[in-house]
């Protein structure tokens, strides 16, 4: 996670800053960041639940799922998108 992090965090940040509405900075960094966490903590959530219910096998393969979908919404966007 922490090497994950470390390259996903600096290229982000860049990307976001680059694209923030001037007079608007902090108050759209701080909805990103709200929004992140918020997310993290839904899927520890989540995550143990399905745990929980249906065993760590299921949950790998709904985690697997989701990172397909997402990896294949990617590839599809447009290039000015990204």
């Amino acid at each position: 996670i922490g090497i994950g992090n470390a390259m996903y965090t600096p290229a982000h940040d860049m990307l976001y800053a680059r694209h923030l509405d001037k007079g608007k900075d902090g108050s759209q960094w701080g909805t990103w960041e709200a929004t992140y966490n918020f997310a993290v903590a839904a899927g520890a959530f989540l995550g143990g639940l399905i745990a929980v219910q249906f065993g760590f096998s299921a949950l790998f393969a709904v985690m697997g799922s989701i990172c397909l979908a997402v990896a294949l919404y990617i590839l599809k966007l447009p290039k000015k998108y990204l």
